[in-house]
């Protein structure tokens, strides 16, 4: 029996979605491997961390773990965040990450999520990640409307708008119009989570 066109058009769409899912957390996880046999172009101190910089970015050791970023801390300071926002997250014991997969940023997104389920998991938050429709991947239907005061939603999106991270009860909206952007959203949370960032950063 031959399938419908629809069901066609959702299996491709759900292996897709996989493959930019997979891809990501390949390249990603590659990324969160120190600078062996790389040369370390730079390393500074930054709010008592030692920054060091190579040919894929930024890398900081905490904890005897090391944590990759795309962005300078001082870069990522740059992105207007609320303060709660971050509170927030650094509270939680769970959170959504959620998107719209058809989001003209969804790669970035995903690469965004990702990067923050490994500084997330170090304190002890699950961080399962979701989409705001029904999906082929079948994940979770998660929007802002889903937040609670203990498992808030980080909702990312993209929009031609200044990159930005703001609140709306206990979801936490992260706004960016480019891939680089969502980066410095990712490495954001990512600094300040590890107290790289913060006392006044």
């Amino acid at each position: 029996m031959r399938k419908q066109p629809s069901e066609k058009k959702k299996n491709v769409l759900g292996i897709a979605i996989a493959a930019v899912i997979a891809i990501t957390m390949i390249g990603l996880t590659f990324s969160s491997v120190p600078f062996l046999g790389s040369q370390q172009q730079n390393v500074e101190r930054f709010n008592g961390f030692e920054v060091v910089q190579g040919q894929t970015g930024y890398q900081v050791e905490v904890d005897s773990q090391v944590f990759s970023f795309l962005t300078h801390p001082a870069d990522a300071a740059g992105v207007s965040a609320e303060p709660a926002a971050v509170q927030k997250l650094r509270s939680a014991r769970m959170v959504y990450l959620t998107s719209n997969f058809t989001d003209a940023q969804a790669p970035a997104i995903a690469a965004a999520q990702f990067s923050l389920h490994r500084i997330l998991q170090r304190q002890n938050t699950y961080a399962e990640t979701a989409f705001t429709a029904p999906n082929a991947a079948g994940l979770k239907v998660i929007t802002c409307a889903n937040a609670s005061a203990t498992v808030p939603v980080l909702l990312f999106r993209s929009a031609n708008e200044t990159t930005s991270v703001s609140m709306e009860g206990s979801c936490i909206i992260a706004t960016a119009r480019s891939a680089s952007s969502f980066a410095r959203i990712a490495d954001r949370f990512g600094y300040e989570l590890l107290g790289v960032l913060g006392n006044g950063q």
